[in-house]
């Protein structure tokens, strides 16, 4: 049974018209969650919150109470540090290389160089390295690859 009065993270990020995707990327910029194990999890910072644990049909998920203020501009009140930094305007390999009049894969293959992102079986990935600059993994909607 779940608390009714807990979204998921998956729900709350349909409740406020976002993909989860774009949501699970900016908790984890906020430090609300991290991923360890291909699960995600709460840190200190999450539990903080209100985020807690709950047990459906498929597993342990993250579940927060429906009022949630993650201070990305879903809700009024003074943002955080990494709240600011997850309002910044994000641009892709793609923009990157039509600046410097390099094909999107040469300027990936460059970004792979610099340690910023890793080949993976579909797509390219976010390094560790990559993820403290602030980089966020994006992910094709229709294709799934990243």
């Amino acid at each position: 049974m779940t608390d009714v009065s807990k979204l998921s993270t998956t729900q709350l990020a349909k409740q406020r018209g976002i993909t989860p995707t774009e949501l699970f990327a900016q908790l984890n910029t906020q430090g609300l969650l991290k991923k360890e194990n291909d699960q995600w999890m709460l840190t200190d910072t999450g539990l903080s919150l209100g985020g807690v644990y709950l047990t459906g049909k498929h597993g342990k998920y993250a579940a927060w109470p429906s009022d949630v203020d993650f201070n990305f501009g879903q809700t009024a009140g003074s943002p955080s540090p990494k709240a600011e930094a997850s309002n910044q305007k994000f641009i892709t390999a793609t923009a990157i290389g039509k600046h410097f009049e390099l094909s999107p894969n040469k300027m990936n293959y460059i970004l792979s160089e610099l340690g910023w992102i890793k080949k993976g079986l579909k797509g390219w990935l976010i390094t560790d390295q990559g993820l403290q600059l602030g980089a966020q993994q994006g992910e094709d909607v229709r294709s799934g690859i990243c």
